[in-house]
Parts: C-alpha cells; structure tokens; sequence
C-alpha cells in the first residue's frame, strides 16, 4: 500500500501468482491419491483373478477335487465388478476396466452350460472337477 491507502500492481500480480500455484499443488496431490486408490483396487483385482485360476488349475490337477471359494463384497472401495470364466481364462471387469489370468485350457461349465461363467460380489461357489474320463471343471454358487 501506498500512503494513500492504495494496493500496489506488485503486490496483487504475486497475490495472484500464489494463488495459482497453490490450486496447481492442489490438483496434482488430488491426482496423485486418484492414481493411488486406482492402484490399490487393480492389486486387489488382480490378486482374485489369480486366486481363482490357481484354484482352478489346483481342482483340475486332482480328479473329483473340489474347492469352496468366497467372493469379497468389494474390491477396493467398489462393488460394482464381475468376474466371468471360460475355458481360455479368468476375467474381471471392474469400473470400466478388464483384467485377465490365464488358466490351463479345459472346459468350464456350471452343470447346465458351457462357456462363461459369471461369479458376482458376496457369493461363494464350489469349483469342482468331474470325476469323469471327461475333463470339465464345475463352478457352482453354493
């Protein structure tokens, strides 16, 4: 201020400049905790995807084997995933995005039918191997 009680041009471009930055930090932490939580919820997918084609190459080793899986509520802060199975591999698709485990090959059905088999948030299924000359892996909701 000058004696006139007048703001100087200095002093409200560096007002200005401060304010621009700091919104600037601002953004990219908020970006950087958004990139984090995404992270943390692809781990997490990636970690069920693998649980459950390990289990289902662990049931297809062992004629008449059966294993009990549970499903988790979430993955990360969402429930919105769904998880499909065929007889190339395990796929999950949450929020947009698709991740995929790769399986031994071997025909997946639920007892009824072949192909994809849809397992959803908060179910537990059995994941079973026909005893059978036949190699089919049965995944079932319990």
């Amino acid at each position: 201020m000058d004696n006139n009680g007048v703001f100087s041009a200095d002093l409200i471009i560096s007002t200005l400049m401060v304010m621009i930055i700091t919104t600037g930090m601002i953004h990219m932490a908020s970006e950087r905790m958004d990139i984090a939580h995404d992270f943390d919820k692809l781990s997490k997918t990636r970690q069920l995807s693998e649980k459950i084609a390990s289990t289902i190459n662990k049931v297809d080793a062992s004629p008449g084997q059966g294993i009990y899986i549970k499903m988790p509520d979430t993955l990360g802060n969402s429930s919105n995933y769904m998880v499909s199975v065929n007889s190339s591999g395990v796929f999950i698709m949450i929020d947009g995005m698709k991740g995929k485990s790769a399986i031994y090959p071997i025909i997946i059905s639920n007892g009824v039918n072949e192909g994809p088999i849809l397992m959803y948030p908060g179910k537990t299924y059995l994941i079973q191997n026909n005893p059978g000359k036949t190699k089919i892996i049965f995944i079932n909701e319990i």
